[in-house]
């Protein structure tokens, strides 16, 4: 990890509103191919957030890194239930992305559960 995205991290844990540090660190996150430290970014990001929309964004967001580029399945649908509690505008969505992933690890009991919903 390079120096400039430590000083980043560290500018983001104590200003996390800062969306200009937010985007410069997702950049060099993402050209750096350092998946695990975006998501960790984002779930951050998600945690700290005051406004549902924020929240639910930042954990959408996270679940994406962890399916599509750490093959995490199962954190992503957790990150997803964590977004569902946020953005009410995105819940028919982020409540198709978790049948989508519960089919595909085949976990029909949770997919019951989702898609009662």
């Amino acid at each position: 990890m390079s120096e400039r995205i430590r000083e980043l991290l560290e500018s983001v844990k104590q200003d996390s509103d800062n969306l200009e540090l937010i985007r410069e660190l997702d950049e060099l996150l993402r050209d750096a191919e350092e998946w695990a430290d975006l998501l960790d970014l984002y779930s951050f990001l998600g945690q700290q957030a005051t406004e549902s929309f924020e929240r639910a964004s930042y954990y959408r967001q996270a679940a994406q890194i962890s399916e599509e580029k750490l093959n995490d399945p199962l954190n992503a649908i957790e990150l997803l239930s964590s977004a569902l509690e946020g953005d009410p505008d995105t819940i028919l969505q982020t409540l198709g992305d978790m049948r989508r992933l519960l089919i595909a690890i085949e976990d029909w009991e949770n997919y019951l559960e989702v898609a009662q919903n």
